[in-house]
């Protein structure tokens, strides 16, 4: 039997190596027309190896190239990062951001990490163009709705006037993390006549605001808009003085001695979350930290400069707003979408 098969079983071998033989042939003329070394990284990472780190018997060679290589577009950085460290003494580090992002591998551990990090420098230059230039194309809209409106002042004094949609630069969070599109912020008229509402995307934060000339006007509304509230709730202490819900007058006149005596500018308060895990920003209405205002710089009432506290971000994080159109683009959420027991059931969801 044995007899028998020898002969088919060395056929199979000799067809099996020149098959091999052919193959690797194919493989080595494809390697050597590829235009880089990324693109034969890609192709076949342990021929890239030993075309640029390792001698005819596979063992490192500092001097076929003593340089760093950069590997620009470069994918499977894990595999390569793995497959250097079987290498006595071959170094690799990543530099650059998103699409720039690089991997550099050579022998010299000070000067791959030096490489690595003037891509990174070209790469965070890049983007700050980018954005910049992306910016200035939004800031258009700002300086054509400046041309239509032309120098027609509205009424200062009137909150209707502070109705519309705004473009936002806030460079605590656009600096801080990856904000790809533009900021908004939308201010609408709402229910009670002393109060607005606004939806507001920055990014990395989202949710409803409440403006007024009054912090007063905004602690009552809160408590009607409140899902949480109490029967004690009924009464809103405004200046040291209780003030019963549906007291018409009493209400009024403690709105208005709470308005400030300079116009142009809105006391603010918010509720939203963060858009990474979607976290609600909780606060204590009672003793509201969420809180801010907007200064808008003249009687146009075009652009302001303002402040908001926002937890993971600090305190008084500068805002800037730049009008592009007299009605919201966008409606504002429930207030109660952001509240306590909204709160609770989402972090109870997210350990079910």
């Amino acid at each position: 039997m044995k007899e028998e098969w020898d002969p088919l079983f060395s056929d199979y071998l000799e067809k099996y190596g020149a098959w091999q033989a052919r193959e690797k042939k194919r493989r080595d003329d494809e390697f050597a027309q590829l235009p880089n070394p990324t693109a034969e990284a890609n192709y076949d990472l342990h021929r890239f190896l030993a075309k640029y780190f390792l001698d005819g018997h596979g063992q490192p060679d500092k001097t076929k190239t003593p340089d760093p290589l950069a590997l620009p577009g470069y994918d499977a950085r894990p595999t390569l990062h793995a497959a250097a460290e079987r290498i006595p003494g071959l170094e690799t580090h990543s530099g650059g951001s998103g699409d720039d992002r690089t991997i550099v591998i050579g022998w010299d551990r000070s000067a791959v990490w030096r490489h690595a990090g003037q891509i990174d420098a070209e790469s965070w230059e890049k983007e700050a163009k980018h954005k910049q230039e992306a910016w200035e194309n939004s800031l258009n809209k700002h300086r054509h709705f400046l041309k239509e409106q032309g120098r027609k002042a509205p009424r200062v004094e009137s909150l209707k006037s502070y109705i519309g949609s705004y473009l936002i630069a806030c460079q605590d969070l656009s600096a801080g993390w990856d904000t790809t599109n533009d900021m908004t912020l939308d201010i609408s008229d709402s229910s009670d006549p002393h109060v607005l509402e606004a939806a507001f995307d920055f990014g990395v934060l989202e949710g409803i605001m409440l403006l007024s000339f009054s912090e007063a006007a905004i602690k009552e509304f809160v408590i009607t808009l409140d899902d949480n509230k109490s029967e004690d709730d009924a009464e809103q202490l405004v200046r040291g003085k209780r003030v019963r819900k549906g007291s018409s007058k009493q209400r009024k006149k403690a709105i208005k001695s709470e308005f400030p005596k300079r116009t142009r500018v809105l006391r603010l308060q918010w509720r939203g979350r963060e858009t990474g895990e979607g976290e609600i920003q909780l606060d204590d209405d009672s003793n509201p930290s969420n809180v801010g205002q907007l200064e808008f710089a003249d009687n146009t009432l075009a652009n302001f400069k303002g402040f908001m506290n926002i937890p993971f971000a600090g305190d008084k994080v500068e805002v800037l707003g730049y009008k592009v159109n007299a009605k919201p683009k966008q409606s504002a959420e429930n207030w109660n979408n952001f509240s306590k027991s909204r709160y609770e059931s989402e972090r109870m969801g997210r350990w079910r």
